[in-house]
């Protein structure tokens, strides 16, 4: 499957596929920084139109999880510099509002791969 990018111009599937892992990178860093509610939930409509634009496959579901996997790492780290600025007596407000967005973006992958597995459960049953 070829995408056209202007009159003359085609990306391949390989081409296609970095620039979508880069604009789901991308769509992630603005979540996880953006004060505003209205542009993160209007960032998080794009990150989802994004992942279903790209279809459902195997290799889909392969790089779902992996975010998954680094998501959680950083989930876990972001507990563990809470609990050390807590204890230290630092204001945490501003890293407890950061947990909740990155744990808001892990949901979301979380959910993706749910539906990549629906997917393809559903063609192997057809």
């Amino acid at each position: 499957m070829r995408t056209h990018l202007g009159a003359d111009m085609s990306v391949s599937g390989a081409v296609r596929r970095y620039i979508h892992n880069a604009n789901i990178t991308n769509f992630v860093t603005v979540l996880g920084t953006e004060p505003e509610a209205n542009r993160r939930a209007a960032v998080m409509k794009l990150l989802v139109k994004e992942e279903d634009e790209f279809g459902f496959s195997y290799e889909q579901l392969s790089d779902a999880e992996r975010r998954i996997a680094v998501g959680q790492r950083v989930i876990d780290n972001q507990r563990k510099l809470i609990a050390r600025m807590s204890d230290s007596g630092q204001d945490i407000k501003e890293a407890k509002l950061l947990l909740t967005r990155l744990m808001q973006v892990q949901a979301l992958f979380e959910a993706y791969r749910q539906k990549i597995k629906d997917r393809l459960e559903q063609w192997m049953i057809l």
